[in-house]
This record gives C-alpha cells, structure tokens and sequence, in this order.
C-alpha cells in the first residue's frame, strides 16, 4: 500500500513492464514497484480503468517494506524520472492471488499501518469480537446471533483473506493469527447452526490470543 502517488487511468487494454506513476504534492514515501494482481488463469497484463473483467488490481508498494512484511520475492527496481519532474517508472510486477479484491485490506494490516484489532472488526461482528479471546464464546455468540447467510458471507470473505496471506507469506504473526481465528470462528458458528437441531455439539475452539500492539 502507498498513498504518495496516483495510479494511472489506462482507457484500453495494453501490456505492460512498466509504468508511470504521478507524485502527489507532498509526497515524502514513494513506491519501487506495482503489484498487478489477478486470479490464475486470467490475463494478467490487461489494464483499464474501469477494472473490466480480467484486468489485474494496480496496488504501489515499497520494496524495504514488502521484504519486511512478506516472504513474496520481487524483481529489482530502479525507480526513474518520467515524462514530468512530478512522476517516476517503476516496474509492474504480475503477481496470481485467490481473491485479489480483497488484498487491500489484508495489506493495509499486514504493511503495518493499521492495528491487528481493528483488522478483528473487518472480519467479524461487534458482538462476536465483543467476547475476544474467548474463542467458544466468540463461536456461540455468532451462531446464535446472526443468521445462516450473515455467518456465510464472514466465511466466504475471511477464507479469501487467509488464502490471500497464504500467498503471500504474511510474515506479521499477530496477523496471521487473527486470520485464524476469524475464518475458524465463522466457520465453527456455521457448522453450530447446521447441528443445532440435532443436537449435536460443536468441538471446542481453543482461545488464540493476538498481540494487539501495532
């Protein structure tokens, strides 16, 4: 994630190996490469601006703190000057995720500049985080305060998160563990509604504890 520069608006589908980024006034943090993320199988070199189908998701980032965050390897990079003295070339680096959509708000924790809690209320409701790091009470409360397609919609996006950390070897790991214990606790709430009428119980969660220091 970086927020000193603008990515480009492209009107047509190109391919690329570069390309230029604007600075924002003030800018002191400027990216050494852009991520293009896309899903396997699709055309990863594709860009528009209206993020048609198959065009990747432009992300900037910093090289010094990728290597800090994440195992992913990157190509070296020389950023240069571009056509004006307010933008600079950088290379684009294609790079297949499960669920890029969601990569911006796993790399908004993961890069640091937010707490590992708040990432918490991004993947579970208030009520459930509400009863955190008790990860049974965490499981009951959601099974019995929030409907099937409600704890559905939990799991589908925390499962998309931890393939995403997966791919890209998240190394911060307060994160990963929050992660864990998001998509298990959806998922043990889900398995709890589907048991109830036969009464049946649910495994124990064991509680997972996170460092919540940023």
């Amino acid at each position: 994630m970086h927020h000193s520069v603008r990515i480009p608006r492209v009107r047509h589908g190109i391919q690329l190996d570069t390309i230029e980024l604007e600075l924002k006034p003030g800018g002191t943090l400027w990216p050494t490469h852009v991520l293009a993320l896309s899903q396997p199988n699709s055309d990863d070199l594709t860009v528009n601006a209206e993020g048609d189908a198959g065009c990747p998701l432009l992300i900037p980032i910093d090289e010094v703190t990728w290597r800090e965050k994440t195992s992913t390897p990157l190509p070296p990079s020389r950023p240069r000057r571009g056509s004006s003295g307010r933008a600079i070339v950088v290379p684009i680096v294609p790079l297949e995720v499960p669920h890029p959509d969601s990569i911006p708000l796993l790399l908004l924790f993961a890069m640091g500049l937010e707490p590992v809690l708040e990432l918490a209320r991004q993947l579970l409701p208030p009520d459930v985080m509400g009863e955190f790091p008790d990860a049974d009470a965490m499981v009951i409360r959601m099974g019995q305060d929030h409907d099937a397609e409600q704890i559905q919609q939990y799991v589908v996006r925390n499962r998309q998160l931890r393939f995403n950390s997966l791919r890209l070897g998240i190394l911060d790991r307060p994160i990963i563990n929050m992660i864990e214990l998001s998509h298990k606790v959806a998922v043990r709430a889900q398995d709890r509604r589907r048991l109830h009428n036969s009464g049946s119980r649910t495994p124990p969660l064991p509680a997972i504890r996170v460092d919540s220091e940023e």
